[in-house]
């Protein structure tokens, strides 16, 4: 068994896919616990809301939580992936069970089931776009099998 593929901690490529996924869980968690998260974008009332609700609602929250599964994948973290995985499973779950304590927001598992989906789908996506470019599929124990040509 090889050892897990990671980053030296003071490598820049694991820092980095490190600090943009807690920006954007951040931002995530900002638009997610906001009462009206339409008014953040400056949208209390116009077009945004609509067009929202006529074509993005029901696919919202999984569409939302792809971007930290996709960075989960190809990050170099500097910590274990299954920190990283258990990290983001209990923030996908977590973030929708927080929203039972804002105003005008309830906590609704097919959301939380989303932002789980969500992930997987990030993560998958991260990963055949690897096996695109370069051929190589991750594997469980964070080596990568490269095809024989």
């Amino acid at each position: 068994m090889q050892p897990m593929n990671r980053s030296h901690p003071k490598s820049p490529g694991g820092w980095l896919t490190l600090a943009l996924a807690v920006a954007y869980a951040a931002v995530l968690a900002a638009v997610l616990w906001s009462s009206d998260p339409f008014r953040l974008a400056g949208s209390a009332q116009g077009a945004l809301r609509q067009w929202f609700r006529a074509y993005v609602e029901p696919v919202a929250h999984l569409l939302a939580f792809m971007p930290l599964g996709w960075l989960m994948a190809v990050g170099r973290w500097p910590l274990r992936r299954g920190a990283v995985l258990g990290a983001l499973l209990a923030y996908a779950v977590g973030s929708e069970a927080v929203q039972a304590l804002v105003p005008q927001r309830s906590v609704q598992w097919e959301d939380a089931l989303q932002n789980v989906a969500g992930l997987a789908l990030g993560a998958c996506l991260a990963a055949a776009a690897r096996q695109i470019a370069y051929g190589s599929a991750p594997r469980c124990d964070g080596s990568t099998h490269i095809r024989p040509e």
